[in-house]
């Protein structure tokens, strides 16, 4: 599950969508996979991905996770337009 990833996971994750700039920034901030799908576009700003699009893309790949392993999407929680 997600909710188990490590660091090492949640990288992957990253540079499944061709994001691997962010490595340094994952385990800066310690982010594992419960912290992952707590991501919002402004924790996203301070993890330094400062482009629209490529916030967009995660968060967008974030909500096919909980979709795909039925993780509650909470109040809060981004959700595709």
């Amino acid at each position: 599950s997600v909710l188990d990833w490590s660091e090492g996971q949640v990288i992957q994750f990253f540079v499944s969508l061709g994001l691997n700039r962010f490595e340094n920034a994952i385990r800066e901030h310690a982010i594992t996979g419960d912290v992952l799908i707590h991501l919002d576009n402004e924790l996203l700003k301070d993890l330094g991905v400062l482009s629209v699009g490529k916030r967009l893309t995660i968060l967008k790949a974030i909500y096919k996770l909980k979709l795909k392993e039925d993780i509650p999407i909470d109040d809060g929680h981004w959700v595709p337009p």
